[in-house]
């Protein structure tokens, strides 16, 4: 392409040609013309008809009258609702579940059983009762629990650890004694009975063949 020089002056007081500058010149081949006022107000027109809803849009469902001057006027389409009315389900508990009403016979009973501020002050100043003296006053002395409870602990440590004396030795060893002696009884009563009901095998008390079982004639002429 060849170049112009053009100076400010001849810019600023040329006046405009009416020749068009040819198709290479003026436009280039990458850019394209696109009308983009007329799509926006397309679609601002598609979105106000269909009211920014999918589930509503305007259709032309019953016919408006019958005749030419019904045809001819410029009426409204009806709009058509896919919408379907949902129940609203209210989610919530009763107040029974977090609060508890009891009934006056109840708070009754739960009054007269517990034990109130004063109550608790009241029997703290009271000696205990000569009669009843687990009843009143320290019911359970920690000190000398826990004192009971260790020298029973040491005492059964000490009978696990200890030799058995002279005596229990000597019955220990007696009772086992005895009990192999009945064992071995019990072993040999078990014998005398097997001997005795019984029986052995041999000669003497097998079943001897019947003869009376085997035929006299033969049954086939072939025998």
């Amino acid at each position: 392409m060849s170049t112009k020089v053009v100076s400010r002056d001849e810019l600023f007081n040329s006046e405009p040609s009416g020749d068009e500058l040819p198709y290479e010149e003026g436009v280039h081949d990458d850019f394209d013309i696109v009308q983009v006022e007329q799509q926006e107000e397309a679609n601002n027109k598609g979105a106000e008809d269909n009211g920014n809803d999918p589930e509503e849009y305007a259709f032309p469902l019953f016919s408006f009258g019958a005749g030419e001057e019904a045809t001819k006027e410029d009426k409204p389409l009806m709009k058509v609702s896919l919408k379907v009315e949902e129940e609203e389900l209210v989610q919530e508990r009763p107040k029974s579940y977090y609060y508890q009403h009891l009934s006056e016979e109840c708070k009754d009973a739960l009054s007269s059983s517990a034990l109130t501020y004063d109550d608790i002050f009241t029997e703290k100043n009271m000696r205990p009762y000569q009669g009843w003296k687990k009843f009143r006053g320290k019911v359970i002395d920690v000190a000398d629990y826990n004192r009971i409870i260790d020298a029973n602990k040491k005492m059964e440590i000490k009978n696990k650890k200890r030799r058995p004396g002279k005596k229990q030795r000597i019955a220990k060893a007696l009772g086992s004694k005895r009990v192999k002696e009945r064992e071995e009884k019990d072993k040999e009563l078990k014998k005398q009975r097997k001997k005795m009901f019984h029986k052995r095998g041999g000669k003497k008390n097998k079943k001897k063949a019947s003869t009376s079982a085997i035929p006299s004639k033969p049954k086939f002429r072939t025998e």
